[in-house]
């Protein structure tokens, strides 16, 4: 009898503290624009093209969360996804109030940083 109380009450505070998607969103955004500035500062020690760069990350942020993220909600704990050029990579987990966003979003900014590249080289 014990271990079922406790079993409902582990459970119940998994439930009532299971990030939000806002959440989510809000941690993968932070993460991902530190990603991408890391990366386009390793392509160019330009101080100027570096700010350029900055200041334009927030814009490409939104659209890489608006169109490759998605979270799935298990209500006891969450998973976020990155999807882009047909994979779909778990970068993240929600659980206990906090989102925890995984190394592999550095090697995928790196990845669309490349691929942004080549589509100004093709033209």
């Amino acid at each position: 009898m014990k271990y079922l109380i406790v079993t409902i009450v582990v459970l119940l505070v998994l439930l009532f503290t299971n990030p939000s998607r806002q959440d989510h969103i809000e941690k993968v955004r932070i993460s991902l624009k530190t990603a991408l500035n890391k990366s386009i500062a390793k392509k160019t020690e330009n101080g100027i093209a570096i700010g350029v760069g900055a200041y334009f990350v927030d814009g490409i942020v939104d659209a890489i969360i608006e169109k490759s993220v998605s979270i799935d909600n298990f209500f006891i704990f969450s998973i976020t996804h990155f999807r882009y050029l047909d994979k779909d990579l778990i970068i993240g987990y929600g659980i206990f109030g906090n989102v925890i966003i995984s190394k592999n979003l550095q090697k995928e900014s790196d990845s669309v940083l490349s691929s942004l590249d080549d589509i100004d080289k093709d033209e």
